[in-house]
């Protein structure tokens, strides 16, 4: 599940800057920074704040399969319990904030 939670905050992050032109993650540090905030400190509603009105703003965007970005499962998963609150939001926000992924060689 923190695959597919890290996989998501990606995809979020590629839809965020593709919709503003980025090519930097400039545009998305205050965000993370929110996020980071509302898990170190557990707050869930806060936390769920941000990634609905990002989902809400940027969601209709297609990911990198030409699906429509869905609110991962997880997040639902993730109300009302409190490890996997933190755990999957860190994955998630590891996956928003870019990460090095090793390319498989076909």
């Amino acid at each position: 599940m923190y695959t597919s939670m890290k996989k998501s905050g990606a995809d979020l992050r590629r839809a965020i800057m593709s919709a503003k032109g980025e090519s930097s993650g400039e545009c998305l540090r205050g965000m993370e920074y929110q996020l980071l905030n509302a898990l170190s400190v557990r707050n869930v509603e806060k936390f769920m704040d941000i990634v609905l009105r990002l989902y809400s703003a940027y969601g209709s965007r297609k990911n990198e399969n030409g699906q429509e970005l869905l609110i991962p499962t997880g997040l639902v998963q993730m109300l009302g319990n409190s490890e996997k609150f933190t755990r999957y939001g860190y994955a998630f926000v590891i996956g928003l904030e870019g990460c090095y992924e090793k390319k498989e060689e076909k």
